[in-house]
């Protein structure tokens, strides 16, 4: 499995080593909070790794009952703390993505991302799964997680587990400028120059 190192590089831009694909890898970003961030929990992804990966044997009796009487940062850093096998745990993919669905389940949308990653890529014992990737890329993304909607939107762009559609694609990079309009421009100016009837229309 990977090392603590590894994991905790799983910072703000850990969709790098999930997603990087040819010349859009330097273009990976954090999307914009909707609305509905306002009344939802918003973390700090570098700031749960680092919590996660501090953890001793001795704190996991705390943080499981904290756990299991719904206290959804501790869902994800028991998550986390299976995932990067710290605090004496063995790494744990199917353990680690269950506590992050109950945080998703929660109404956390970091938790929804998180779990997204986990189906995008597939992880020992967690099969990949485009659909329920997208699915919770869409919810996390709708609820204001800052990286989701760049998700769906690479997704859409180069058709994983959805049809190819750049105006799709298109509308979701914009929900990212003002986290960094210039990377993002970039990226929807890709996605409409991809789009035949948009590239037509531009043409014409």
């Amino acid at each position: 499995g990977d090392t603590a190192d590894r994991r905790v590089c799983r910072g703000w831009h850990l969709g790098f080593r999930r997603w990087a694909v040819g010349f859009v890898t330097a273009l990976v970003i954090a999307a914009t909070s909707p609305a509905a961030a306002q009344t939802r929990p918003t973390w700090d992804t570098n700031t749960l790794v680092n919590e996660a990966h501090k953890l001793e044997p001795g704190d996991l009796t705390r943080v499981r009952q904290q756990a299991d009487g719904g206290d959804r940062r501790a869902q994800a850093l028991l998550g986390l703390a299976y995932e990067m096998g710290s605090a004496g745990l063995e790494a744990n993919a199917v353990e680690a993505l269950g506590w992050f669905l109950k945080a998703a389940d929660g109404g956390v949308p970091w938790a929804e991302m998180w779990a997204g990653d986990f189906y995008y890529t597939g992880s020992v014992g967690v099969p990949r799964d485009l659909y329920k990737a997208l699915e919770l890329y869409r919810s996390a993304a709708d609820h204001g997680e800052p990286r989701a909607a760049f998700n769906v939107g690479r997704m859409y762009f180069f058709g994983d587990g959805v049809v190819t559609n750049h105006e799709e694609a298109a509308s979701w990079f914009r929900r990212a400028l003002p986290a960094d309009p210039a990377i993002v421009g970039r990226m929807v100016a890709l996605a409409d120059a991809s789009d035949p009837l948009l590239s037509q229309l531009k043409a014409e």
